[in-house]
């Protein structure tokens, strides 16, 4: 019954993510900035036969870790060089995120019963998905299973996750977030499966020995704190080594709060000494060798090949600097510590409408001790750690707190199934609240995509308000199941109405909006029907998209506006652009400029003001096309032969 059951979970699981993730991942443009960047420098080296450096339009070297460009080079090898075979890695990863997300959900929050998804509350027997063997309970009157075990939390809080707007982003796009935050979420499964304090039937007893309390919080086999090392490791390749920083923090932060139940210690020795003993109980030689193993040989590979060039690119200039000061203007918009609070009630829609209430019965748990309280103490470290963590850095992006997003999606799981069953501490108004929120959203999305769309899509204005509408016509339905049959009612309603709204956005607005891109494919057709002989030398004037490289299939050459005035002729700005490529990276210099006819990617205006009056005759208008969410139109020139 029990492995029926698990199965069951995991072909549901299934089922949602193929829905939810799959259905024309292919059918939009690369029209995000990282998304085409990370294509590019994947479908070059696939192209070049490269597995160690990345490189981007051969100028620059790549600036994340390696993982995600292989994931794409064995799908272009499979599916061809398309945009599906460019997401799908992604969103295999997502969809392992959500079934580890089940499976820790159901470890830390365990089950009475192995029911459906918004299970009921049992009767009869007590048992969990770990013990086969039910607890009988004397049958009778008000007999009903303890307020800590709830039915089906661990498919409520992977099927939240997986709803999440931001987690949609990152898992239907194309990011080494995807990839960091499934290998991050699986060493945190190991290490809370290897645990004896979270076993169901551990029972927790007061001790004076430091030694004594930390025991049951880290794992005894070595094998476990190998496999747990092991998942940090790949996350390394992900994204970088201060994942594993992370993934190891998350943990210490939860044994530091065991190491001081019930009470805050103002002895700075004492919480020296526990940090000491903390780090000593986590094997920091065993975790080091481990994560070594698996992620120091391709760092290694990459700084030999480049002669250190990469290295020093990635750990100063994108690690250090960056947090520091902010890179590219992302300063947060001048918020401060509310930067990530607020964005991720967008990142969670359409479950922040719960963020209240949710945030009233955690505290009121936490302070009462509930149980599992070792549970919550677990994931609002894990939260605690990412946003405090975060706050402080100089740039600030939204996705940078997305790894937190598996808690954040357990512990709203839980609360919604005691909401169910009407055993929350929230008080009762707050649901009809949340509903009028929902509603008030509703009605500002619309205003917002009736304003704002005729800018940029005129065309697509019936679009944006059928997607502002939709949380609207939300909280109606709400109010209506609410009023008809309760919470229960409302549960199932809002999980199917989250269903379609995610399904709605990701697959049939996006591939709508997306059709105005479209012209990308076209217009760079012109250079790669060019067959003079040598391979033509394309040049971006000003701000380049990524996805141009992918689609063009061509090495872009960046130049300034300023050093385009310069030139009188197309010889005389190819010797600029030598020039320049001497400034670049050692390791690309083995990519020479192309030798054959120039082309200039420029807008209008630049045209205008730098093109016109220095290189009028020289070069001819042969594309144009509406720059994508821009007033402008892109010019293609080609100089005489």
């Amino acid at each position: 019954m029990i492995h029926r059951s698990l199965l069951c979970d995991h072909l549901l699981l299934l089922l949602f993510c193929g829905l939810l993730f799959f259905p024309f991942l292919g059918g939009s443009v690369l029209w995000d900035f990282d998304e085409g960047y990370f294509a590019s420098i994947a479908k070059e080296m696939y192209e070049k036969g490269e597995w160690i450096v990345p490189t981007f339009s051969e100028r620059e070297l790549g600036d994340k870790p390696i993982l995600i460009f292989w994931g794409m080079i064995l799908s272009f090898s499979l599916f061809g060089v398309n945009e599906f075979a460019v997401r799908f890695p992604t969103a295999l990863y997502g969809t392992a995120t959500v079934l580890l997300t089940y499976h820790l959900a159901r470890r830390l929050f365990p089950c009475s019963s192995p029911l459906p998804l918004w299970g009921r509350v049992g009767v009869g027997t007590v048992g969990t998905h770990e013990s086969p063997h039910p607890v009988p309970l004397p049958q009778g009157e008000g007999t009903v299973v303890p307020e800590y075990r709830l039915n089906g939390a661990g498919l409520r809080s992977a099927f939240i996750l997986a709803t999440m707007l931001l987690f949609g982003v990152e898992t239907r796009g194309t990011t080494c977030d995807g990839a960091m935050i499934c290998w991050l979420v699986a060493a945190l499964t190991v290490y809370v499966y290897g645990c004896k304090g979270f076993c169901d039937d551990f029972i927790e007893t007061p001790s004076e020995r430091l030694e004594e309390r930390l025991a049951p919080w880290f794992p005894n086999r070595w094998g476990v704190v190998v496999l747990m090392n092991a998942c940090l490791g790949m996350a390394v390749l992900a994204k970088g080594p201060a994942m594993a920083v992370f993934g190891t923090a998350v943990i210490g932060l939860f044994l530091l709060v065991k190491a001081f139940p019930g009470r805050i210690d103002r002895n700075p020795l004492r919480w020296a000494a526990a940090f000491l003993k903390i780090c000593r109980k986590m094997r920091p030689l065993t975790a080091a060798l481990t994560i070594l193993a698996i992620a120091a040989p391709w760092f290694v590979a990459v700084g030999w090949k480049t002669n250190g060039e990469w290295t020093k690119m990635f750990f100063i200039e994108h690690h250090f600097q960056r947090s520091i000061e902010p890179t590219r203007g992302h300063t947060g918009f001048g918020l401060g510590p509310l930067f990530y609070p607020i964005t991720s009630l967008f990142g969670t829609f359409p479950w922040s409408i719960f963020l209240v209430p949710w945030l009233i019965d955690l505290y009121r748990r936490l302070r009462r001790g509930s149980e599992p309280k070792n549970a919550y103490y677990f994931t609002v470290c894990w939260i605690a750690l990412y946003f405090g963590f975060f706050t402080l850095v100089s740039t600030k992006l939204p996705h940078y707190v997305a790894p937190a997003y598996p808690a954040i999606a357990i512990t709203l799981g839980v609360y919604l199934a005691h909401w169910r069953r009407n055993t929350d501490l929230a008080e009762k108004y707050w649901t009809p609240v949340v509903l009028a929120a929902l509603i008030i959203v509703g009605v500002g999305l619309t205003a917002t995509m009736y304003r704002v769309l005729p800018k940029y899509f005129p065309e697509e204005q019936a679009t944006g308000i059928v997607i502002g509408l939709f949380p609207l016509l939300m909280g109606i339905a709400g109010f209506i199941a609410y009023r008809q049959g309760g919470r229960k009612a409302l549960d199932i309603v809002y999980v199917l109405l989250a269903l379609t709204f995610f399904s709605m956005l990701f697959q049939w607005a996006a591939g709508r909006i997306s059709e105005h891109a479209f012209h990308d494919r076209e217009f760079f057709h012109h250079i790669a029907a060019d067959e003079g002989g040598a391979a033509p030398l394309a040049v971006c004037v000003g701000m380049d998209e990524p996805s141009w490289v992918f689609y063009s299939g061509l090495p872009l050459r960046p130049i300034d506006v300023e050093t385009l005035k310069e030139c009188r002729t197309a010889p005389e700005l190819r010797n600029k652009l030598i020039e320049r490529d001497k400034r670049r990276p050692t390791y690309l210099s083995r990519f020479p400029l192309p030798e054959g006819r120039l082309y200039l990617i420029v807008n209008e205006r630049d045209n205008e003001e730098a093109v016109r009056p220095h290189l009028g005759e020289t070069f001819k208008e042969i594309g144009r096309m509406r720059r994508f969410m821009r007033q402008y139109d892109q010019l293609l020139l080609r100089s005489d032969p």
